[in-house]
């Protein structure tokens, strides 16, 4: 893979964004790719490289229902985006929604719309809107051609963490097919047990509702994974302005 020039900075833009946090920033990952953290409204041609990869792999799986396309068209309602790119090749993506107002917006209620438990997911996620900082990841995917698509999606998962340490967040949920579980889990993700289980996107997929503590990441996340997310934390905090 690439391998930026050491004695490079970081680059980050810190303009005024309409979300607020930031506008742009580009470190490298500790396994070499270059990680592009955006503000979707203000740089739509990296939006535009994350959804394009993100259509191209749940088409393959044939999980399309899951990626409301047309309506991320514009980027709105997306608050802040993540590219993974190698040589040139974006290879991986992820969107984070919020911080979140209301139970409306929380798109992992929908998602689990057939579990026994939505109804005590919803009360818990009813509990963390009135006292936190709450986010949502979504619509990760790396490219499944790729002979190292297991380290891009151990990269693109530790950008859930970055987007908590971005926004000063609480927390931030997501749902998860079991199988790919893990990857969040090393990350310090946990399930939300009470949320039982849903057939989604189908019902290929057994689908858990899950949530990483800002405060509890620490203890909880693989202790390489957390190693890696401090070297690229201290990597986006000494960035310059551009």
């Amino acid at each position: 893979m690439q391998q930026q020039d050491p004695g490079a900075a970081p680059r980050v833009d810190r303009a005024a964004s309409p979300s607020g946090v930031l506008s742009r920033a580009c470190i490298e990952t500790v396994e070499g790719y270059q990680l592009e953290i955006f503000d979707p409204a203000s740089h739509p041609d990296l939006w535009a490289t994350y959804l394009e990869g993100a259509l191209r792999e749940y088409t393959r799986f044939r999980v399309t229902a899951a990626l409301p396309y047309e309506e991320l068209l514009d980027g709105s309602g997306v608050s802040i985006g993540f590219v993974v790119i190698d040589d040139s090749t974006p290879v991986g993506g992820l969107r984070v929604h919020g911080p979140l107002q209301e139970a409306a917006q929380v798109a992992a209620l929908r998602e689990m719309a057939e579990s026994e438990g939505l109804e005590a997911l919803e009360q818990h996620v009813v509990q963390c809107l009135e006292a936190e900082t709450v986010l949502e990841s979504k619509g990760m995917w790396s490219d499944y051609d790729r002979a190292d698509r297991r380290a891009i999606a151990e990269c693109t998962s530790r950008c859930n963490v970055h987007a908590l340490r971005i926004f000063n967040a609480d927390r931030a949920l997501c749902t998860s097919a079991e199988h790919t579980a893990g990857l969040y889990e090393a990350t310090g993700a946990v399930v939300i047990e009470c949320a039982g289980s849903a057939p989604y996107p189908d019902d290929r997929y057994v689908t858990r509702a899950m949530e990483w503590v800002a405060a509890d990441v620490p203890a909880r996340a693989d202790p390489i994974d957390y190693s890696n997310i401090c070297k690229e934390v201290a990597r986006l905090a000494s960035a310059p302005a551009v």
